[in-house]
């Protein structure tokens, strides 16, 4: 039976999320291509040795959407990806998958070791059912074709980047969860990846939710941007939320401009 005070406590948190969510209903968010829900988190709160690394975030992630999730380093973006994949138990609230969910993970970095001559072909191949032929597509239009048989230690941070793309999409996964997947991409690079994770989306009907702290580069093609230190700040289309005072608190918006893209829609990353 519940006591007088986790009853206290539990109207008090009820209290906070709402109007948390009443400050973050003046950005008007935008409507989502699909409303087939893929993924959603439900006041999800994570503590470890004492510290609150997320606190009562929600977040539902529909087929086809992109949403880039903002915040300064040690925000929690990470955190919350890998509790929305199963890797972090939750101290607070539930994370919901929808049935059969296949996700595609690309993680920060990696550092293959010399040790280890895996090829990129090999790589690709490695716990992933994908037929060959998948493999294959996801090289040529991520221009990693002439790099297969190449070992992993030997390729640039771009094309290690590229290469955990290529792993993850050839298994058409119905969501993309990438935490910083363009590190080490130069700026041009980056342009080209833009576009091509947009088309990637829509070809496929793939959601993406993706982390990232280049603020000066958010993607016209994002259909919803949450920024978020430990909380989520604000939340909405990425036109609205560089204007909002959160943002600005948490960046100082006037630093920042939203970057168009443009490309080619033929053009290889």
């Amino acid at each position: 039976m519940s006591s007088p005070t986790d009853k206290t406590r539990n109207k008090t948190r009820k209290e906070t999320r709402k109007k948390t969510r009443q400050r973050r209903g003046s950005i008007a968010p935008s409507v989502a291509p699909s409303s087939e829900v893929l993924l959603r988190a439900e006041d999800l709160s994570l503590v470890r040795d004492g510290r609150h690394l997320l606190e009562d975030v929600s977040i539902t992630l529909r087929r086809e959407e992109i949403v880039t999730l903002l915040g300064p380093n040690g925000g929690g973006k990470t955190t919350l990806l890998q509790s929305l994949l199963g890797l972090y138990r939750a101290s607070h609230g539930r994370v919901v998958r929808a049935k059969g969910l296949r996700i595609g993970y690309v993680p920060q970095r990696l550092n293959p070791s010399h040790l280890m001559p895996l090829s990129l072909r090999r790589f690709a191949h490695l716990g992933n059912d994908a037929s060959v032929a998948r493999v294959e597509r996801s090289f040529s239009e991520l221009g990693l074709s002439s790099l297969a048989e190449q070992p992993l230690y030997v390729l640039s941070g771009g094309e290690l980047q590229k290469a955990m793309l290529a792993r993850a999409t050839a298994k058409k996964p119905d969501c993309l969860v990438l935490d910083e997947p363009l590190s080490g991409v130069d700026d041009a690079g980056r342009q080209r990846l833009y576009g091509w994770l947009e088309r990637y989306s829509r070809e496929n009907r793939c959601a993406i939710l993706m982390a990232s702290h280049d603020l000066h580069l958010v993607m016209a093609a994002t259909d919803r941007v949450l920024c978020l230190d430990r909380r989520i700040r604000c939340e909405g289309k990425p036109q609205n939320v560089v204007q909002s005072k959160a943002f600005a608190k948490l960046f100082g918006s006037n630093r920042y401009a939203l970057y168009a893209h443009r490309h080619d829609t033929n053009e290889r990353p």
